[in-house]
């Protein structure tokens, strides 16, 4: 298991994942950062776990639209039940990252 130091929102947080995806999940907070950065320019009087929230929930958004566009049923069901289950657990880690942030 290995323990990065990334940056949101100018706070250091210290997040473990497992050995081996510690870029995937740099990546990862690199983007949140990004989404962050942005709502904290709309939402100035919101606080940082209120602008946490709202991200991980735009994100889950932005999510379950492209599972929307991805469930066709004339489409291969096999190869969208499998694109659809990735989504649901990327869903979830941001859910639960959102609610770890949010005990902080």
């Amino acid at each position: 298991m290995a323990t990065l130091r990334v940056n949101i929102l100018n706070n250091t947080h210290n997040i473990n994942c497992d050995d081996g995806q510690e870029e995937h999940v740099k990546f990862l907070a690199d983007k949140f950062n990004n989404k962050v950065q942005q709502l904290s320019q709309l939402q100035k009087e919101a606080n940082d776990i209120t602008i946490y929230l709202m991200a991980a929930l735009i994100i889950s958004d932005e999510l379950e639209e492209c599972k929307a566009k991805l469930i066709n049923p004339k489409a291969d069901t096999t190869t969208d039940e499998s694109v659809a289950k990735a989504l649901d657990m990327i869903t979830e880690y941001v859910e639960n990252i959102a609610s770890k942030l949010e005990k902080c």
